[in-house]
């Protein structure tokens, strides 16, 4: 997840890079990672280098030269919920939304990750029947997929996308978050399958505890790969770790530690 590769003091872990995002592509190549989920976080997006045409030539241009490519986005400017709305601020929020799947699709992103939980939580009905009228008007033309990362079960998530009737809308799961709201990682990859088109990464301890270095918060990783191995499931996987106080040091174990996991995916086939 873009800003894991740089240190940003004071500012939040889910934030744009703006000082280094650029040297995140050769900071990504020098470890051995392969893809950036570039980030849109609600903080002056239409500075945001994607938003352009001459920020999109140079990504192209970052990507060629270390080999990194942008293969999805996450659009976690949507947390704070105002698309779920009605009036004024649910309308500007809308046309961001049909922006952002524009820049992306204009970069060639596949997918467009849309948070679903917080603010934007899809634990009520008035939630899920506005974000589906939303999500059917936006998946008309053609373009990027939409995964939505949700606080609902695998069954619950399974029938919500499984309505809308789009084969552009899908899954991001995360394992770490879905430990932490003590859904059943294992019952939820069954559950969902084929709907899971990428996996996030992430440790946290139960009843939403916080994030903690990978392989100490109690998440299922073991189980999680043996049902996906099983499934035969293929995608990206992204990690959305913290960079404590150093991120080389902790990108490196995670991206070690991440190996170690597909191992068992693959070994579980």
């Amino acid at each position: 997840m873009q800003g894991r590769l740089s240190n940003k003091p004071s500012k939040q872990l889910q934030s744009f890079p703006w000082d280094s995002w650029k040297n995140e592509f050769s900071n990504a190549a020098s470890l051995g990672f392969d893809t950036i989920e570039w980030l849109v976080d609600g903080n002056e997006d239409l500075s945001n280098p994607i938003a352009s045409v001459e920020g999109r030539t140079y990504i192209r241009e970052l990507v060629a030269r270390h080999g990194i490519k942008v293969k999805s986005l996450c659009a976690h400017t949507f947390i704070d919920g105002k698309l779920l709305s009605t009036g004024p601020e649910s309308n500007q929020a809308i046309s961001h939304l049909k922006n952002i799947l524009d820049w992306a699709n204009a970069l060639e992103v596949k997918m467009v990750i849309l948070p679903a939980m917080d603010a934007m939580s899809l634990g009520t009905l008035f939630a899920r029947e506005r974000l589906a009228d939303i999500l059917k008007d936006v998946l008309t033309a053609d373009g990027p997929a939409i995964l939505l990362e949700s606080d609902l079960s695998g069954r619950q998530l399974s029938e919500f996308v499984t309505s809308i009737g789009s084969n552009r809308l899908g899954v991001v799961y995360d394992l770490g978050n879905s430990h932490a709201m003590g859904f059943d990682c294992e019952a939820d990859l069954s559950e969902l399958g084929e709907l899971v088109r990428e996996i996030h990464i992430k440790d946290r301890k139960i009843n939403n505890g916080p994030s903690q270095r990978l392989g100490i918060g109690g998440t299922p990783f073991r189980k999680s790969a043996q049902v996906l191995g099983l499934l035969g499931w293929q995608g990206p996987v992204v990690l959305e770790t913290p960079i404590f106080k150093d991120w080389n040091e902790e990108a490196k174990h995670n991206l070690a530690f991440t190996r170690d996991w597909l191992t068992v995916l693959e070994r579980s086939r």
